[in-house]
């Protein structure tokens, strides 16, 4: 299947007068002026941020030639909100190349709708010569050397024939130009998507793997956890009542001792298990959702923490999970690196996303490659969120994670 502009100029040949391609590369070039124009008058006043619209119409425009929309090389900004929107792609390369690609568009537009039109004009005029020569009745002057006459037989037939070999013409020349055309806008607007995928999917790959990682060692811990704690309590209590049976069936005056030990051992136990198990994941956020489980562990928390939630909604059970292990390890990381008197935890819900922050006044230069702080961002970035950490020295320390409402 043709999937560019060039592709059909070098596949089809002969055959490409018989596709739409010819036309679609036309329509292409002589849209040029509007989308120039249009620019001008509507996004120009936005500053160094107004190629950005304007890149996004042009790489959705290329996809006439190019087959598919190419994607946005944009990359997501690391702070929420609008200024980071903002601050985000006045630093990015993109935008000051799409904003001089705008500009470069105001006279090339001239250029793009001038060429079509004349490959085609000229063409149709010949074509449509004879008729138009028969209508008035005298001779017409077509081109500087052929001057059409109703009564002249060979200049009549000569005009129409000339202006069909002058169209194709132009309509291979007309795709030639948009082919290369297509090949400056990609590279201006579009990148090398080659490398900026390769460079993403390492990302991904190293981010998966840490990931990975990280619940194989969850793995691990709970298996010794279980081995060293929980199985041991319920081995000794086993034991006790081994005991037990033995010493009530002798009718022993220590059996009641026995029993109550293997009561306390019971109930050993199953406290562990139940912390193991809350750790894994909480009963109270299954059935109670994050705003109770954020209670829960502000209540719980060693240092005060002030809490505001404000979820209309309740997010997926994955987003959910994520937001509750993200928030309980940046608080585990105040309690033990900070010095923080207090913390404080904000959840938000903004559009389709949801942004939440927990902050300190503590001593400040956290790392974010850090242990707990790279597990955070891992398990964030999972879910297709974000995680951004200020921590400037002497405090204060602010984390902030985005991620969307449904996973």
């Amino acid at each position: 299947m043709t999937q560019t502009a060039w592709d059909a100029l070098t596949a089809r040949r002969l055959r490409l007068l018989g596709t739409w391609w010819p036309w679609r590369c036309a329509g292409y070039l002589l849209c040029s002026p509007l989308v120039a124009y249009g620019w001008l008058m509507i996004c120009l006043p936005l500053g160094p941020w107004a190629g950005i619209p304007l890149g996004a119409v042009e790489r959705r425009r290329l996809s006439w030639v190019q087959g598919g929309v190419p994607s946005s090389p944009h990359t997501r900004p690391t702070r929420p909100g609008p200024g980071g929107w903002l601050a985000g792609r006045l630093r990015e390369r993109t935008t000051w190349q799409e904003l001089g690609y705008a500009l470069l568009l105001l006279p090339l537009s001239v250029v793009d709708f001038l060429v079509p039109f004349m490959l085609l004009a000229i063409p149709l005029t010949l074509v449509l010569a004879p008729l138009t020569a028969g209508r008035r009745g005298d001779a017409v002057q077509v081109l500087a050397w052929l001057r059409l006459d109703p009564s002249h037989l060979p200049g009549a037939v000569l005009a129409p024939v000339l202006g069909l070999v002058l169209l194709a013409a132009g309509l291979y020349l007309i795709t030639a130009i948009t082919a290369a055309r297509a090949l400056v806008v990609r590279s201006l607007l579009v990148g090398d998507q080659e490398v900026v995928l390769g460079s993403r999917v390492r990302e991904l790959t190293a981010s998966r793997t840490r990931v990975v990682a990280g619940f194989e060692s969850e793995r691990r811990r709970i298996e010794r956890d279980l081995h060293d704690g929980a199985q041991q309590q319920l081995t000794s209590l086993l034991m006790t009542l081994g005991m037990l049976r033995v010493r009530l069936s002798d009718g022993d005056p220590d059996a009641r001792t026995l029993a109550e030990k293997a009561h306390e051992d019971a109930g050993r136990a199953l406290r562990e298990l139940r912390d193991l198990v809350h750790g894994i994941y909480p009963a109270t956020l299954r059935e109670r959702g994050l705003p109770a489980m954020l209670a829960e562990l502000a209540d719980d928390h060693p240092l005060p923490v002030e809490l505001h939630v404000d979820l209309p909604r309740r997010p997926s059970a994955g987003i959910e999970s994520t937001l509750w292990f993200a928030i309980s390890e940046a608080l585990s990381n105040v309690v033990k690196h900070s010095g923080a008197p207090a913390a404080s935890v904000s959840v938000v819900a903004t559009g389709a996303r949801i942004v939440a922050e927990v902050r300190d006044d503590g001593t400040g230069g956290a790392d974010p490659a850090g242990g707990g702080l790279a597990g955070i961002a891992d398990r964030v970035e999972a879910y297709g969120g974000t995680v951004l950490v200020r921590s400037p020295a002497g405090g204060p320390t602010i984390v902030t994670m985005e991620l969307p409402c449904a996973s």
